[in-house]
């Protein structure tokens, strides 16, 4: 069980297991699609009309659905539809007929009993606990979604919950979740948010299915002006989910209008740890204050404001969450003087979201962020004022940050945040041009001092006074098992059920997680029988010149990818970041067709040159011409024979005699 002390409170000021709690302006923004609001489209493919929500397993009387949640089977079983898995599909509804909650080690029974069951090949999948963000980012740089645990703490549910998520975009600034809680959006946060939330509860689980990814949407080309094929400038459409109900294949697609990117936000916004401090002051009179969450466990939260604020442990204090209004008590002050901050800690019996607090103070000129109370009633949100830090201390005392927001009554206490949303100071006052606030410094050693002895006094608890097993929201989780996994921040990894070294597992995932971006995506639509024959064509040995070139794969005819993006029997995409113009398509599946296919893209042969005009000088003869008999050559002359001859000069002879006789 998790207990307050010093130890584990240090940990929250050093952020070993705080909650990222000061979100971005943008940050927890539902959307209908997968983009963001300044135009990021997640990495991976999850449509609005293959979400999921949530059910539980079997309950106590037998009833399926009714029993421990199923956040876990039904955010792999979402993850195995964007990816086209068949093998999974069906995963959530067999385990409405089991009990609900989930951990490692029953996650890999129940998919290998469910695919036994089932008759088809368990499909490769890797998991992990211990909070390892090269794991998340391994696996999205390749298009793969992901299933994690989140602790909550956003627009949805406020407070910390036990719950499992699908992850679908992950970068160096941005992140976005579908939640099987709330299907149909898509909730866009910063990176640190998300992995704060993700370690926040057990440490951080993370499931990846090592099946391909679907091929990426393709571009649409347009011919311009010029005769040149061109990408066109589109607007992606989606199908969606209205009233969060999904799946809901019928429904009308959304167009996503491009949105220019917001100018100078800061990325601290509404901070979900920010409190509203309520005094009675007696004789009637009510006196408010601001404070911040900054550490939460076992269903208890500790509020950070001013001694001022709550100047003794005498009078009734309350505290306000959002609308909600929760009787805390008072646990710690200290004296305002030149040496000693104005701080006190109050204690509340509700989970809320924790702020992080900085490693080091704000350098003189960062922009400071303010989310106080001052002129807001009571359950209405805290009021952002910006501004600078001017100077860090030896203005009224060693220990004062102070700073050029204008501060009025009502903000004493509230927190001051860093552009990356931590926590760098306490308010506790001003002078009409500048604001005063407790250092980073002094917020820090003061609640050191506090916690060894204020802390450990919660420990002892007697067990007819233990906070309840579910003080925080759970979802399917087994927090029990969980927690003991990751003891002491250990990571361990795992290859369907057997737990494998670091170095094992990331092999695994290498020789799966193949970056196919340059890849031409051949994406067939059938079932065995379409499979045979890609085969066949994968192996003819005109193809493997290329296979390394090609990623060749087949979806089921009733896959969301079948009815929205692979508009024939076979299609053929370029390789492109985020999706290749179709180059070619088939109506049916044949080898001969496809290898045609493949060698017009991959190996196509010159043209076969023109034949050689005829020589002007001997026209050709024209094809409706007479025939005409050619004329019988001559005969050739007879050769006079040598005996005649002989003859007819004997015969000369002769009469020359007689006539001369």
């Amino acid at each position: 069980m998790r207990l307050f002390t010093a130890a584990a409170l240090v940990a929250h000021l050093t952020l070993a297991a705080a909650i990222a709690a000061v979100p971005s302006v943008e940050a927890f923004t539902p959307t209908k699609t997968p983009v963001s609001p300044t135009g990021v489209r997640a990495a991976t493919d999850m449509p609005a009309a293959i979400h999921m929500r949530n059910t539980g397993g079997i309950g106590k009387r037998g009833v399926p659905g009714t029993g421990a949640g199923l956040c876990v089977y039904t955010a792999v079983e979402m993850d195995a539809l964007s990816q086209c898995v068949p093998a999974l599909k069906g995963f959530q509804q067999w385990m409405t007929n089991k009990p609900g909650g989930g951990s490692p080690a029953k996650l890999a029974a129940m998919i290998a009993q469910f695919c036994r069951e089932k008759g088809v090949r368990e499909p490769q999948y890797v998991q992990h606990t211990g909070g390892d963000e090269r794991f998340l980012d391994m696996a999205m740089r390749t298009r793969r979604p992901i299933a994690i645990t989140y602790a909550g703490g956003d627009d949805f549910y406020g407070g910390l919950v036990d719950h499992m998520v699908c992850l679908v975009h992950l970068d160096s600034q941005w992140a976005c979740i579908v939640d099987n809680n709330r299907p149909g959006v898509f909730v866009w946060m910063t990176r640190a948010e998300l992995i704060a939330r993700w370690k926040a509860r057990g440490g951080g689980w993370a499931v990846v299915l090592l099946d391909p990814p679907a091929p990426p949407a393709p571009v649409i080309v347009t011919l311009d002006e010029f005769g040149v094929w061109r990408p066109e400038e589109h607007q992606y459409t989606f199908p969606s989910c209205p009233n969060g109900r999904c799946p809901n294949a019928g429904a009308a697609p959304v167009v996503v209008q491009p949105r220019p990117a917001a100018v100078g936000t800061p990325r601290v916004g509404r901070s979900a740890c920010a409190i509203q401090v309520q005094r009675d002051a007696g004789d009637g009179i009510t006196e408010y204050g601001s404070g911040t969450v900054i550490a939460s466990e076992r269903g208890r939260s500790l509020v950070l404001t001013n001694s001022h604020v709550v100047p003794d442990g005498t009078r009734p204090v309350s505290v306000w969450i959002g609308t909600k209004k929760h009787a805390a008590r008072h646990l710690a002050s200290s004296v305002m003087s030149s040496d000693t901050p104005d701080l006190a800690l109050l204690v509340i019996d509700v989970a809320a979201v924790a702020a992080p607090i900085a490693a080091t103070p704000a350098p003189v000129g960062a922009a400071v962020y303010q989310w106080g109370f001052g002129g807001v009633t009571p359950g209405s949100p805290a009021k952002l004022k910006s501004g600078a830090t001017v100077e860090q201390g030896n203005y009224v005392g060693p220990k004062t940050l102070r700073t050029t927001i204008a501060s009025q009554q009502g903000d004493s206490g509230s927190g001051l945040f860093s552009d990356s949303g931590e926590l760098v100071g306490v308010a506790w006052g001003g002078d009409g041009k500048h604001q005063f606030a407790n250092s980073l410094d002094a917020v820090k050693a003061w609640v050191r001092d506090q916690a060894g002895e204020q802390f450990g006094a919660l420990a002892p608890v007697k067990a007819a006074e233990a906070v309840p097993k579910h003080a925080v929201p759970n979802y399917g989780i087994d927090t029990d098992e969980l927690d003991g996994l990751t003891i002491g921040g250990k990571q361990r990894y795992w290859v369907r059920g057997h737990e494998t070294l670091p170095g094992e597992t990331y092999e695994t995932m290498g020789g799966a997680l193949v970056d196919d971006s340059d890849c031409y995506h051949l994406s067939v639509l059938g079932g065995a029988a379409e499979q045979q024959v890609l085969d066949q064509v994968l192996a003819d040995p005109r193809v493997a010149r290329f296979r390394d070139r090609l990623h060749a794969r087949v979806y089921a005819r009733d896959s969301w990818l079948a009815k929205e993006r692979v508009a024939s029997a076979v299609q053929l995409q370029e390789p492109a970041p985020k999706g290749g113009a179709v180059v070619g398509k088939l109506d049916r599946v044949d080898v001969e067709l496809l290898v045609a296919l493949l060698l017009q893209v991959f190996d196509p042969k010159p043209p076969t040159p023109p034949a050689k005009p005829a020589d002007p000088a001997s026209p050709a003869k024209p094809a409706d011409a007479p025939n005409e008999t050619p004329a019988t050559p001559p005969a050739e002359p007879a050769r006079t024979p040598w005996l005649a001859i002989a003859a007819l000069l004997v015969i000369l002879f002769l009469r020359n005699r007689k006539e001369s006789k």
